[in-house]
């Protein structure tokens, strides 16, 4: 099962404690969490709240985690498959992105932020989505939260994996895993990893494909009690053919064959989006007794990843254009954690942070069409009676159809070169103090957390503007148990928090002044429990929350200061305006019997949209983009015994209502996500071969085969099903 879990992510969170070995003692990073031991999916521990390994029922945050097990399982790949099996709505397009509870989420890798990636779940031990605040520890915050992935890093226990996978559309993929402790002087002072995977797949809609390939080689070293070092590297290279998206005909998303969205790709048969990512971490933990520990780590992330933008398919809009993108981060973190008591009865834990990155982004565009020509010179009878060699722009060509070039290599010559849309350097400091106590016997818990943060960034050329941005984040949260071993009932704790977020925005006013960041505010009071020795274990909680001072683009009629150049106040003014928000509820039952039939189930229910907005007045009332209101994952597994013993299956709902893509506009908060239901079902068997053990793992994804979008417009898979197998020794 998904745990539901609470807290917010650890900096620099290890996925996978070291393994013992016998007779070696281990002291456990409190910066660390265990294995899942039980029958269910998901996560008892989390490095939450306070930034270090809790039960995850005993602190008052929300987050969803998948482990190891669930994604080897049920062989979830991107994220558009973890997506499947919560309540976040997936908007993944050359960036991994996703909203919950009407809000962005922020992608982080171990508890860093790395700009714009793409992940391979192949390479992480997990993934942790939370649900809420997190300015104290990121500074930078999204209002809905953020999604942490966590690398695999050595243990000291000598494993190795291998797996090889299966499909529709020709998937074939494999996955080597191996990790072991190396002697030195007779002790075991080193472990590697080393992960290895690649996959291979046609794509399920005319004319796509997908290609990628990982290797993730780390090591780690404890030359003095208490002390850790870790080096890791990871190499991602993508190759797939342009997202798909669903056209729009008359301000609306065209499901029919009428619109040609799955018979054809608008991007062209030969279209790509390349994406070469490399990462690199060192960290280092030393703890000193059971009260100091002392944590840094330096990270490095580049990312190279031209490709083609073919969204807004539609009769007035359709300009092909072509970004070359990169990205590139670097940057630190340290952390010192307290830990004190008073006689046993009071115990507290006081992390006191810092980290610093600077993160460079580059975007050159390249247009096909000189000055935004209109569509009718692309496709002068419209896109619904396009041909497909008209819609197979990028190496044709034919001129009497608007197709200039014949090949990627001449992309940049003979097309319209519409300037930087990136060039942009970004500096990020935070300090930050978060002070957990614990009281009768940790049956009360008050946490306050506060952040120094400062972003500088520097625009574009040719202005190169400059701009600071500052905030302090504050977050204060309780919880405390009001009823433990009663009858049927095991727990039952209630907590309540209050927070701000902070995000800055790099925009300009008619004055060139900086348009302030945006602001939040977050409210959430929750109650968790525990019935039947915990075989029943749920939560539900109620969150508030809003942001404020979001830049709206003013229209040109507006910009009435007489020193603003003419043609600045076409575009690039800006103002901090209009208020959203979002408020609702959100709950979690997991149910255990016997240790075989285990079922989860998500919800998220809340009303939300535009509040206010001084600029763009008709926004009023318009609903949060890439927000369903109402989601539900539900999904149940049940295991055999006796001569069936081994064998396991299951299946799963995902449910979300309709939502709008967009809320700039009163037109485009007409572009409507359908309703869809989503059925999936797996089943997975364990035996043993030559004497070692294997798993066979088989799921069918939409069984329906349902017609349905993901956030962005982008076309969702049809059904299609995977057979893995992998065997560890």
């Amino acid at each position: 099962m998904i745990t539901a879990a609470t807290g917010v992510f650890a900096l620099s969170a290890n996925a996978q404690a070291p393994t013992p070995l016998e007779g070696e003692v281990v002291t456990l990073s409190p910066f660390t969490v265990s294995d899942n031991v039980d029958n269910t999916y998901g996560a008892r521990q989390a490095t939450t709240g306070s930034l270090v390994a809790l039960d995850v029922a005993k602190s008052p945050f929300t987050i969803s985690a998948i482990d190891s097990r669930m994604i080897e399982e049920l062989q979830l790949i991107t994220f558009d498959d973890v997506a499947r099996f919560t309540t976040v709505n997936s908007t993944a397009g050359q960036n991994e992105t996703a909203n919950a509870r009407g809000f962005p989420l922020q992608p982080l890798r171990n508890g860093y932020a790395p700009g714009g990636r793409v992940y391979i779940t192949a390479a992480y031990e997990r993934v942790e989505i939370l649900k809420g605040p997190n300015s104290v520890l990121y500074g930078l915050s999204n209002p809905g939260g953020g999604m942490n992935y966590i690398s695999k890093r050595p243990t000291f226990k000598n494993t190795t994996k291998v797996g090889v996978t299966t499909g529709s559309d020709s998937l074939i993929q494999g996955m080597f895993d191996t990790t072991a402790p190396i002697e030195i002087g007779g002790k075991k002072m080193l472990a590697y990893r080393l992960v290895i995977a690649g996959s291979d797949k046609n794509g399920s809609f005319p004319d796509q494909f997908a290609r990628y390939d990982v290797i993730a080689p780390s090591l780690t070293i404890r030359p003095l009690p208490g002390l850790e070092l870790t080096a890791e590297y990871e190499k991602l290279h993508r190759d797939r053919s342009t997202l798909n998206p669903a056209p729009i005909v008359n301000g609306t998303f065209d499901l029919t064959n009428r619109g040609r969205g799955r018979d054809i790709n608008f991007a062209g048969a030969d279209s790509v989006e390349e994406n070469t990512q490399d990462a690199y971490n060192l960290s280092g933990t030393y703890s000193y007794k059971d009260w100091l520990t002392v944590r840094a780590q330096y990270n490095v992330s580049k990312r190279i990843y031209p490709g083609f933008v073919t969204w807004n398919q539609d009769n007035s809009t359709q300009r092909p254009q072509f970004n070359d993108n990169s990205n590139s981060v670097h940057g630190y973190n340290s952390d010192v954690l307290l830990r004190y008591g008073f006689k046993k009865k009071v115990t507290g834990s006081l992390l006191l942070g810092s980290e610093f990155n600077t993160n460079y982004f580059l975007t050159q565009q390249y247009r096909f069409t000189n000055n935004n020509v209109a569509t009718s010179l692309i496709f002068p009878n419209g896109i619904v009676n396009a041909t497909p060699a008209q819609l197979r722009f990028r190496n044709t060509a034919d001129a009497a159809n608007g197709y200039p070039i014949a090949t990627l290599a001449d992309i940049k010559q003979p097309i319209y070169y519409r300037g930087n849309g990136g060039d942009i350097t970004s500096e990020f400091t935070n300090h930050r103090a978060l002070n957990t106590l614990k009281f009768f016997d940790e049956r009360l818990m008050l946490l306050s957390g506060y952040s120094w943060a400062e972003v500088t960034n520097i625009g574009a050329a040719p202005t190169r503007t400059v701009q600071s941005q500052k905030d302090n984040p504050y977050q204060l949260a309780v919880m405390l148990d009001v009823l433990q071993n009663r009858g049927a009932v095991d727990y039952a704790r209630v907590y309540a928090q209050k927070a701000t977020s902070f995000r800055n925005q790099f925009a300009r006013d008619a004055y060139f002044n900086p348009v302030p960041p945006n602001r939040g505010k977050i409210t959430e009071l929750g109650v968790k429990f525990g019935l039947f020795k915990q075989r029943l274990t749920g939560s539900f909680a109620y969150f508030d929350q809003q942001q404020v001072n979001l830049a709206q683009a003013v229209p040109p009629q507006a910009v009435d200061n007489p020193a603003t150049p003419a043609d600045e106040r076409q575009t690039g003014i800006f103002i901090a305006s209009g208020r959203e928000g979002s408020e609702g509820v959100e709950f979690r039952l997991d149910y255990e019997l016997n240790n075989a039939w285990t079922v989860a189930l998500d919800g998220c229910f809340f009303h939300g949209g535009v509040e206010e907005d001084e600029v763009v007045v008709g926004r009023k009332g318009l609903p949060l983009a890439n927000a369903p209101t109402r989601s539900i994952a539900f999904i149940q597994r049940y295991s055999f015994r006796g001569a069936l013993k081994g064998l396991s299956i299951g299946h799963s709902i995902n449910y979300k209502n309709a939502y709008s893509t967009a809320n700039n506009t009163v037109a485009n908060s007409l572009r409507i996500v359908p309703s869809a239901t989503l059925f999936d079902v797996f089943a997975r068997y364990n035996t043993k071969l030559w004497r070692k053990p294997v798993n066979f793992n088989l799921r069918v994804a939409n069984i329906t085969d349902e017609n349905y979008l993901l956030g962005n417009g982008r076309w969702g898979e049809p059904i299609s099903w995977t057979l893995s197998m992998n065997t560890t020794f």
